[in-house]
């Protein structure tokens, strides 16, 4: 009978989220529910008539947790408001939030119909790729407060932070920057140039082929007219970047990739002109219109990145908007860019640090991990220090800020160099001076190119001048610009690499911009952190050493539903590893939480403990706690019931999948290295993955890891830092390429080029050998385009090759380079996927 109420009891699951339910005490009819969260949002929905909910996808909901009443008590404070919203007439208020949790249909679907569950919201519309919500609402009958409040018992609470109330431009685009709607602006002058080209192309036909003979040319002046009507858009709007660019780097004394292309667009431009007007032919606009198309192609395809991903994230992007104030026994809500030295704040479970302060409460349990990478809580005590990004575990704490916001430990990391230099934003070359080090291929081959093509433009076309030849000579200068326009370059690149950010994109590697893919191409060193990067920041491996005996059913019982009711990270991990292999209907009762110690509370009867060593000497005697452990720097937790020592569970780190393969793959040629600031305890078993205990390094602060990076760039070396966290963010910012390593990409990426999902990490030697092969792709593409321009301006220097027929070879070489680095990625990309399935078959199967 007990065996088949354990299996039955293990068979219960969450009718809203599919959660695993411990017993049956929260229930609805014939409905089960894990928590009351569960079983509220259930009840809300089926009383607004939504249970279709569930029909659109069967357990789909967010687990939810009981809603701090206080929590969003900033949103009442006018300048906070005004910020978050989009717009307001004082009667209808519009707002957009960022909802990470948005996963389904059932997602959707539930948010659209918000307004049956608060008729004050008259619309809402989400976005389920930028996981962005619009909602339109009624300011008279509901408050922007209430809304938030609203979605958050529902399981789908907005990402607001103090990022959203400084930077107000970021709110209607859901947390994108409004940068990256100027992708818009690109692909209207795309259209632009693209419509012209056609139709200049169908008007100047008859023209080209001698069909309008037969009209006696009675349309010939009409069409040409036309033909410039069309051409001014494209040469004063969708070109207009090009020539810009070309004459703010000529201001500098910088020949770029822009400058011959702006060229060839004035002078064929002004050929074109001239002939109309003085009546020598139809000019070359259609060639204009092809010329300024093709390179917005490629500049469109290499843009074409992930607008849903944030590379630029810093501590404001976390920060909590408003904290709570205590003056004398009042409490106040009061935005975090107010808080001025001295202000008493309250700081609850789980929220975060915003300022240094000094502790006021006697104690503290500060998680650093958001800062400093130790992945264990620190105990704190009255008149302690806590550091701005700590988080605290526990009961509601009360501190006395001793520094503003900006003079923060934390803000500390954004004032190093790293940060004020925009070393990725070499991809625009109107505002940033590049190094060799950093320079693109193509900006590379381009730089001397264009010295070349200009030096032989003049020289030949002076060459005709001196004979007299001034027809010749203008043939000649034109054509050879127009012939080895660099569009087949340009093109050749954007497309090799825009091919590949795609390709990579499909396995969760997503490159901030191509300038990143030839810089991985570049790598000799890669330095890795540990705690979340490596390892698995939510799961633990734990193990029980018995004093005397294994434990018996009934304690891992009494034990499990103890940890139920805690949130400390050990406890969590505790209970997520017993609850594997058994269930308890227990319940506990005076149960207590020691912030930093332990828990106690009566299970069934019995008085259960589970803490710190310090915690088990108090409450059961030095000389009942036999510690039968070496002294070592292991995570451990001791366990006793009713004055029992039993034992202690053993934490180690959960090292991800295929670390061992990857790495020794990457150690045949890279210098490997491993950022810690954990501990050494985990040395030995770090040992089997580096190989190399002189490549381990420990108790390293951000500031370590920033210098560290420096340390190895100052001896030549191009480095790859793969990171996680907010303490990681120097170092990725310093470092030739930063890998922001996440189990959620889309809600926690620090500053960096290249976002990976944690679970492809394996896979990096893979990612990194198609990166190298597509910088091979460009620079075969070069090649081909340089052999063709070679060709080319050997006949143009003649000053017999028309600009007609330059104009039709132009665009023809471009296609070629086009196809050619499309299907040579598209290739490499094929067995990239190959490779992956055969590796991570043989990897997998291994473990």
């Amino acid at each position: 009978m007990s065996s088949q109420l354990s299996s039955t009891q293990q068979n219960l699951t969450c009718y809203h989220c599919g959660d695993k339910c411990q017993d049956h005490s929260h229930q609805v009819d014939d409905k089960v529910f894990c928590c009351s969260g569960c079983q509220t949002v259930y009840q809300i929905l089926e009383e607004n008539k939504l249970e279709a909910f569930y029909t659109i996808d069967k357990k789909a909901g967010i687990r939810t947790e009981a809603i701090d009443k206080g929590k969003f008590a900033y949103l009442d404070i006018p300048e906070i408001k005004s910020r978050l919203i989009d717009f307001t007439d004082g009667n209808i208020t519009k707002v957009s939030f960022f909802i990470p949790t948005i996963h389904c249909s059932s997602c959707i679907w539930l948010l659209e119909n918000l307004y049956r569950i608060n008729a004050a919201i008259t619309f809402s519309r989400t976005d389920f790729l930028k996981k962005r919500i619009s909602i339109t609402f009624l300011e008279q009958e509901t408050s922007l407060r209430t809304i938030v409040e609203l979605l958050t018992s529902l399981g789908y609470e907005p990402q607001i932070s103090l990022d959203n109330v400084e930077n107000p431009e970021r709110n209607n685009n859901a947390g994108i920057p409004k940068t990256f709607t100027s992708h818009k602006l690109l692909v209207a002058k795309l259209a632009v140039a693209g419509f012209a080209f056609g139709n200049i192309m169908l008007i100047s036909f008859p023209e080209y082929f001698g069909f309008d003979t037969h009209s006696e040319h009675s349309f010939r002046y009409l069409f040409n007219f036309l033909n410039i009507l069309l051409a001014l858009p494209v040469f004063f709007f969708s070109g207009w970047g090009y020539l810009k660019s070309a004459y703010q780097n000529l201001r500098r004394g910088i020949l770029n990739v822009d400058t011959p292309l702006a060229l060839g667009m004035i002078v064929v431009f002004t050929r074109s002109l001239v002939d109309i007007f003085m009546g020598y032919g139809p000019g070359y606009l259609d060639t204009l219109s092809g010329f300024v198309f093709f390179s917005l192609i490629g500049k469109w395809f290499q843009q074409r990145t992930y607008d849903t991903l944030r590379y630029d994230r810093d501590f404001k992007s976390y920060f909590p908007v408003a904290v709570t104030v205590k003056d004398g026994e009042t409490e106040k809500q009061v935005p975090v860019s107010e808080l001025q030295v001295g202000n008493r704040i309250i700081i609850r479970n789980q929220e975060l640090v915003p300022a240094d302060s000094l502790l006021i409460s006697p104690k503290a349990h500060i998680d650093y991990s958001f800062v400093t990478g130790e992945s264990m809580p620190m105990p704190k005590q009255a008149g302690e220090t806590l550091y701005a990004g700590g988080r605290q575990v526990g009961n509601a704490i009360e501190m006395e800020v001793v520094k503003p916001v900006s003079q923060s430990y934390l803000t500390q990391l954004w004032n190093d160099e790293a940060f004020a230099s925009c070393r990725t934003c070499v991809s625009d070359p109107a505002t940033t001076p590049v190094t060799s080090s950093s320079e693109s291929i193509q900006n590379l081959f381009n730089r001397y190119f264009t010295v070349a093509l200009l030096l032989i433009a003049t020289v030949s076309s002076g060459f005709w001048i001196v004979q007299h030849d001034y027809s010749r000579a203008l043939n000649a200068f034109t054509s050879v610009l127009i012939v080895a326009c660099p569009c087949a370059l340009v093109l050749g690149s954007s497309f090799a690499l825009g091919n590949a950010i795609r390709i990579l994109g499909k396995y969760s590697f997503f490159a901030k911009n191509t300038q990143a893919i030839e810089n991985i191409a570049r790598l000799d060193a890669i330095v890795f952190d540990k705690t979340g990067t490596i390892t698995e920041s939510n799961t633990s491996d734990v193990e029980f050493v018995g004093y005397e005996h294994p434990l018996t059913d009934t304690q891992k019982k009494y034990i499990l539903a103890l940890v139920k009711n805690s949130v400390h990270p050990l406890s969590q991990h505790l209970y997520k590893h017993l609850s594997q292999f058994i269930t308890s209907d227990y319940t506990t009762e005076q149960f207590q939480e020691i912030s930093g110690k332990g828990l106690s509370g009566l299970v069934n009867g019995h008085q259960v403990w589970i803490g710190s060593a310090e915690f088990m000497y108090e409450k059961l005697g030095a000389e009942s706690v036999a510690f039968h452990f070496p002294d070592t720097l292991t995570t451990r937790v001791l366990a006793g019931i009713e004055g029992e020592y039993l034992g202690y569970f053993q934490f180690h780190n959960h090292y991800r999948k295929g670390l061992d393969a990857m790495n020794l793959e990457l150690s045949m040629n890279y210098d490997l290295h491993l950022l810690s600031g954990d501990n050494a305890g985990e040395a030995p078993n770090l040992k089997y993955f580096f190989k190399d205990e002189q490549h381990l390094h420990f108790h390293q602060s951000p500031a370590d890891k920033l210098n560290f990076i420096k340390a190895l760039q100052s001896e030549n070396k191009q480095v790859m830092m793969l990171g996680d966290g907010l303490n990681d963010a120097g170092a990725l910012q310093q470092s030739n390429v930063g890998v922001a390593v996440s189990d959620n990409i889309a809600y926690f990426t620090p500053a960096s080029d290249v976002i990976l999902d944690a679970s492809n990490l394996w896979f990096l030697p893979g990612f990194i050998y198609f990166c190298k092969q597509s910088v091979k792709v460009i620079k075969a593409a070069l090649v081909l385009a340089a052999i063709y321009n070679l060709v080319g301006i050997f006949f143009a220097v003649q000053g017999t090759l028309s600009p007609l027929i330059a104009a039709i070879l132009m665009p023809v070489s471009s296609i070629n380079v086009i196809l050619f680095t499309t299907f040579s990625v598209r290739y490499f990309g094929k067995r990239l996927e190959k490779n992956r399935h055969q590796l991570k078959t043989y990897t997998f199967s291994a473990i």
